[in-house]
């Protein structure tokens, strides 16, 4: 039986929160130019396919990083749709 995970894997859409913390662990994770941690890519692909996105291919870290960070701003678009859906400007009232 494999160790319970250190991340918590967010539940219905990952919010710009739960973005940012992947990205943050990507960036601490060691040079840009060494293989992709399993544990992160698996992560990264749990967040896409939360956020509806297709998984970018992920070889090096540097790769992650690059990939991860587009998540976020698909993330930071996601959360500023569901903010308008929520929240409607109202037309201006007729004089």
């Amino acid at each position: 039986m494999s160790p319970p995970s250190r991340t918590v894997v967010p539940r219905g859409v990952p919010t710009v929160e739960n973005v940012q913390q992947h990205c943050h662990r990507v960036r601490s994770a060691g040079s840009p130019n060494a293989v992709a941690r399993p544990a992160l890519v698996t992560h990264y692909r749990r967040l896409c396919e939360g956020l509806g996105v297709e998984p970018q291919p992920t070889a090096t870290n540097l790769d992650l990083q690059r990939a991860s960070a587009a998540l976020l701003r698909v993330a930071a678009l996601a959360e500023q749709a569901a903010a308008r859906t929520r929240y409607p400007r109202r037309a201006p009232r007729p004089a």
